[in-house]
């Protein structure tokens, strides 16, 4: 929980929206800084069946980082249980989230757009069950045991035959 990562803007997000309740999972140095906001709910270091468990109880995954992320296990696993997920536009992002379809991205590094694209995922108006359907079939598709298997041994075929 840090800056790269983005979790200094979570306390903004709380702050524009006090109905929301933010889940945050982990530890780094604002640990004790986001502790202090009544809608921001710290958990600290969780077990892997723990953090799987937090995901598949939540609406949305916001991953607000300004890292330059490859294919993080956060979006793979918030699409594995049709969650959508809040994320900045940089890196591999959007190669992941299709805009409005299984989440939405926002500017990098850019907090009124991060608050811009909350609002818009919490809009009653949007069908809420499509994108959940959306984001299991994005994990369906794309990031399955079954595909990761089917892509590990074209790989091995392409080093053994060249084909």
């Amino acid at each position: 929980l840090d800056r790269v990562k983005g979790a200094d803007l979570l306390p903004k997000i709380a702050e524009r929206f006090p109905d929301l309740h933010i889940n945050v999972l982990g530890q780094g140095p604002l640990y004790e800084t986001l502790s202090t906001f009544k809608n921001i709910h710290c958990f600290g270091h969780l077990s892997a069946e723990e953090v799987l468990e937090k995901i598949a109880a939540c609406k949305a995954v916001i991953l607000p980082t300004r890292f330059y992320e490859g294919m993080p296990m956060t979006i793979i696993e918030a699409f594995a249980f049709g969650k959508p997920v809040i994320t900045t536009n940089h890196g591999a992002l959007p190669t992941m989230i299709d805009q409005g379809e299984n989440g939405w991205l926002f500017e990098f590094d850019n907090l009124e757009s991060l608050l811009t694209t909350v609002d818009l995922a919490m809009n009653k108006t949007a069908d809420y069950s499509a994108i959940q359907k959306n984001c299991s079939n994005t994990f369906e598709e794309k990031y399955s045991p079954k595909i990761g298997y089917k892509n590990l041994m074209e790989t091995y075929n392409l080093a053994i035959h060249g084909k």
